[in-house]
């Protein structure tokens, strides 16, 4: 099975967002000020024989302190807990780095959760400074990527 990364409207991701990163808060809680961004764009991956968004992430421009380079952020990013592992965050990533390459981003970023970072280093990230908590959500570090 194929996994299909594609261009979608915030309407097509939510639930999965709110779902997988803001389980037992109301749905509020999965809103962020960057989906009204006029330069953002939400992607989601979904398996070739399926409509389901089985992964999702929104992205955006934003600087990076002490980096003087174009640079995209991404937040949301969340899979479907019963495809994590097969390769759908990796084709979110893959994605996002095509995206934000086109538009001229030479930096892929997130705060990423501490649980994930592993995750994020094995996809070439590396961690810019020290962790901090997101009140209500928890842990997190800054992960970035040089993009080719």
């Amino acid at each position: 099975m194929a996994i299909r990364p594609s261009v979608a409207s915030l309407e097509e991701i939510f639930e999965l967002r709110w779902k997988v990163l803001r389980a037992g808060h109301p749905p509020d809680a999965a809103v962020f000020l960057e989906d009204t961004h006029p330069e953002v764009v939400h992607l989601a991956v979904r398996a070739d024989d399926g409509p389901a968004v089985l992964g999702c992430l929104t992205l955006f421009p934003d600087s990076l302190p002490d980096l003087e380079v174009p640079a995209f952020r991404f937040r949301g990013m969340a899979t479907a807990p019963d495809v994590r592992g097969e390769g759908y965050g990796v084709a979110l990533l893959d994605a996002a780095t095509e995206e934000a390459a086109a538009r001229g981003g030479e930096v892929l970023w997130c705060h990423g959760r501490l649980g994930a970072q592993g995750f994020y280093e094995r996809q070439g990230f590396t961690t810019m400074g020290e962790p901090f908590d997101i009140p209500d959500v928890g842990p997190h570090v800054v992960l970035l990527r040089k993009i080719n």
